[in-house]
């Protein structure tokens, strides 16, 4: 039995075991009530068995629930549940293949109030077995195979209030066949075409299920007078017509007729005051009337999804406590806010999958309109611009524009949302979100605008202070701002975070500088991350960029640049780190991977070259690995002449021509601070000239120093990279070709991608190297 039938008939699901229960295993018991013991027998070869096991270990006067299930009783008609010596008050036998059940079993049971013979092969009501039982009041024959109802069928138990026979195969239901006292009715998922009228003198009816049937239309079927009639179920039928009868089935609560052939409510529901939750979806309803929920002012779901309505007609200003409005797959074109003016307790819209090109806001004063609508659901029409319909939802946590076809969004379309949290515009036409910036959004957290047509991200961020994802995947982002992330720290229920953005499929993530993006956004708390399908190496971008950006600017998106003047510096990478032979596993490279936070043995003490996680802040700087995909195999080719023309040395070489460097731009930067100073330098004594030293000038080629130093730094470990990668290359190519190595793809590789530490200490130590 499902558990919303044991709902409804105040059955529990779970207990505490009782004291018993090591002594009747195979057996359980579980103490389902003060006063009630629930038995479960399981896979039990005969009745015999359950016999010898519960006999004398339990009281005369224990009153008990007896499960017996998936079980071989083939003996059961010879024997009786009085062997037991307990007071049965609930017996349930299911999934036992009963077919020929005998009266005899039964008698001497007069406490038994529920019986359940489900999910066996009856075929037919066991009407001598209800003579023997007739103090019954709950009788479940669900999934028995039963074909017909007859006058006759429960005759012998008039106090039964309770009848399930939901699953069968009935098709066929004699007048008055169904008893007149009856509470609870369940023949959903039946063969049933006409009630005929054995629903008409149900006058006790509390709820019925005549779902899943073949019926077509309730005129004339439902009971006359149902004043306690709250639940009604009929789903999934082709009934064309809501009989007018319902009108006056006023005590009604929940009406489920989804799955029809409906095409109008017909103003049925208008007096319903006591209806909360109405269900009609996957009908054909294109009408709706200001007469349909005229009275309905405690209807808290109206669910009208997959249905073809055009307009809401100003229809639902009577439905004061509706909570969710479900309009989804429709036919709608534009939609109105002023449509939910006054509906305080409207938490959800959900108005996706419709035609809607236009949406407009309320026509009255926002402060007066004061909505508590949480979310909002739009995706899946044909927007273009929002028209600020959307500003002054304050109370607004998500909203969903995606799928749709929006170019441009204005500061002015996002005024007053000051609790959104997660916005979509994923799936669009965007080409900036720069207006978007100008629009504070204090509390967002998610944004997800991928699959538009960004190119840059320039100070798109400055109106999101607490963002911490931002999905910009499948977009053409070239270059971000060196101020994107100025303003903005990841913020989670009171704890400081690192904003993630995912950058999947962008050509940013193929840039030669993409070492310097990713370490200049570090330093502001924010990861970069996605996976890269880069062309070949010949094809990579080494265009020089302005100072006001990090990546890749191509020189015909110069005259969109035209307003940032600043000289441009080239990248610090000339290339991208080389593909690897397509033969080389990911194991491999994980071998050879050296992480960051560890430091080699031999270089311990060497606190310039490697940093301390101990120099980070609370939040702690992590690396998200970059991937780069080989798109041709002729690129092993490429690889081999890219780190031959690149002179590859051993680690301990490279080392040695780094402290080498070192030296050279001590020696190049005294040269030069000396020319910029004024002060001239002989046989290492300083002569100095009339012109006084400028310190803003000297603390200006101090930094140019440090940023020569760090490139310098981060090429050796390029090169070092390759150099390991060379090696494995060889080794490889030497050895035979096996399965592995015949792959037409390259794996991915993750690197770690070093930046500078934002420590004062570290810094001081640099400028004191460059004097």
């Amino acid at each position: 039995m499902s558990t919303l039938l044991l709902s409804i008939l105040g059955l529990t699901l779970g207990a505490q075991q009782c004291s018993v229960w090591k002594e009747i295993a195979p057996c359980t018991c579980r103490n389902d009530r003060p006063t009630t013991i629930e038995i479960y027998c399981e896979k039990m070869s005969s009745y015999d068995q359950i016999v010898r096991t519960l006999q004398n270990k339990f009281l005369p006067t224990d009153k008990i629930l007896l499960r017996i299930q998936s079980s071989t009783l083939h003996d059961l008609p010879q024997r009786t549940f009085k062997e037991l010596n307990v007071t049965i008050e609930n017996i349930q036998l299911n999934h036992d293949d009963l077919t020929d059940l005998s009266p005899k079993s039964f008698t001497g049971l007069p406490n038994l109030k529920y019986v359940s013979f489900s999910d066996n092969n009856l075929g037919a009501i066991p009407e001598k077995i209800l003579e023997v039982v007739s103090n019954v009041k709950t009788l479940d024959l669900g999934r028995s195979g039963i074909r017909h109802l007859t006058e006759q069928s429960f005759k012998s138990v008039p106090g039964i209030q309770s009848i399930m026979l939901g699953g069968n195969f009935i098709s066929q239901m004699d007048s008055n066949s169904i008893p007149k006292n009856i509470h609870q009715l369940h023949l959903g998922r039946n063969k049933i075409k006409d009630l005929n009228g054995t629903l008409t003198n149900l006058t006790d009816l509390q709820w019925i299920f005549i779902n899943a049937n073949e019926l077509t239309t309730l005129d004339h079927q439902l009971p006359t007078v149902a004043p306690n009639l709250v639940l009604m179920h009929a789903s999934h039928n082709k009934i064309e017509k809501l009989p007018q009868h319902l009108k006056t089935l006023t005590s009604l609560q929940s009406l489920f007729l989804h799955n029809n052939m409906l095409t109008s409510l017909d103003g049925v529901l208008s007096k319903m005051t006591h209806l909360e939750r109405a269900q009609f979806e996957n009908n054909r309803i294109s009408i709706l009337t200001k007469e349909d929920f005229l009275e309905t002012s405690s209807l808290h779901c109206l669910c009208l999804g997959n249905n073809y309505v055009t307009s809401v007609n100003n229809s639902l200003s009577p439905l004061r406590s509706l909570t969710i409005l479900n309009l989804t797959h429709n036919l709608l074109t534009e939609f109105s806010l002023q449509e939910i003016k006054g509906l305080l307790n409207l938490r959800t819209v959900d108005l996706s999958h419709n035609k809607i090109n236009a949406l407009y806001g309320p026509t009255a004063n926002l402060i007066e309109w004061d909505t508590k609508i949480i979310e909002m659901i739009l995706n899946n029409n044909e927007l273009t611009k929002l028209n600020g319909a959307l500003a002054g939802l304050s109370r607004l946590l998500k909203l969903d524009l995606s799928f749709n076809q929006i170019s441009e969004i204005s500061p002015d379309d996002l005024i007053g949302l000051d609790r959104l949290r997660i916005l979509d515009i994923s799936h669009n036409h965007l080409t900036t979100l720069e207006e978007t910036g100008k629009t504070v959004l204090p509390a967002l957290n998610d944004l997800i605008a991928s699959y538009n047509k960004l190119t840059i991200l320039d100070n798109d961020f400055h109106g999101l202070p607490v963002l911490c994802w931002a999905d910009f995947s499948n977009n053409q982002i070239i270059a971000l701002g060196r101020d994107l992330v100025r303003k903005t720290r990841c913020k989670e229920q009171f704890t400081w975070g690192t904003l993630k953005i995912l950058l999947q499929d962008n050509p940013i993530l193929c840039d030669a500088a993409l070492p310097e993006i990713v370490a200049a956004m570090e330093i502001n708390h924010t990861r970069i991350s996605g996976v890269a399908h880069c062309a070949p190496l010949s094809e990579q971008p080494t265009t020089a960029k302005p100072n006001a950006y990090l990546g890749f600017i191509p020189e015909d998106n110069e005259k969109m640049l035209a307003h940032h003047n600043a000289k441009t510096v080239l990248p610090t990478y000339q290339q991208p780190l080389p593909y690897l032979n397509n033969h080389q596993s990911q194991n491999e490279l994980s071998n050879n991977y050296q992480p960051k936070n560890e430091v080699p043995k031999s270089s311990k003490t060497n606190h310039d070259k490697f940093i301390n996680e101990d120099n980070f802040d609370n939040q702690g700087l992590k690396y998200e690995p970059v991937s780069f995909e080989k798109v041709e195999d002729s690129n092993v080719k490429a690889v081999s002449e890219s780190t031959s023309t690149n002179n590859v040395k051993p680690l301990e070489t490279f080392r040695n021509e780094e402290v080498a460097g070192i030296k050279q731009i001590k020696a190049t930067a005294i040269d030069n601070t000396n020319t910029q100073t004024g002060v001239k330098t002989t046989n290492g004594e300083n002569v100095p000239v009339e012109q006084p030293i400028d310190p803003l000038l000297q603390q200006k080629q101090l930094d140019i120093l440090a940023s020569q130093l760090e490139q310098l730094r981060l090429k050796v470990e390029e090169l070092t990279v390759q150099n390991k990668i060379l090696s494995h290359t060889i080794i490889q190519s030497a050895s035979p070709p096996t399965e592995n190595n015949k792959t037409e793809h390259v794996r991915y590789e993750e690197v770690a991608i070093h930046t500078l530490p934002n420590d004062e200490p570290y810094l001081d130590k640099v400028k004191k190297l460059t004097l």
